[in-house]
């Protein structure tokens, strides 16, 4: 979660104050918010979705917080697990949340 929406910040966001809430047994990680990108997302997953998963891209393309935050988890699992990874060898998979509509899209 972007470190301006957590403790220590200021006032706390009323989503961090219900993650915390709902899941208590998990950490959430304050995140620099520059590294939610939606440029840097889209780049970072061309570069590493495997071939044969590759049309995943044109479903995210659009989807600005879906990008944001694949920038930011992947940022994340490099520095926090000192992962590198490969280039077209990740399988990456889009889904919709149930019982929810997008524009344009309905789940």
């Amino acid at each position: 979660m972007p470190t301006t929406c957590c403790e220590g910040t200021g006032t706390p966001s009323q989503l961090y104050l219900q993650l915390r809430n709902e899941v208590s047994n998990v950490a959430i990680v304050p995140i620099q918010r520059r590294i939610f990108s939606e440029a840097k997302g889209y780049t970072k997953l061309k570069e590493i979705v495997a071939e044969q998963f590759a049309p995943v891209i044109h479903l995210i393309t659009q989807k600005y917080y879906c990008l944001s935050a694949a920038a930011a988890v992947l940022k994340y699992v490099e520095l926090s697990q000192l992962v590198i990874f490969s280039p077209r060898a990740m399988k990456v998979e889009f889904q919709g949340s149930e019982k929810t509509c997008m524009i344009g899209n309905c789940y």
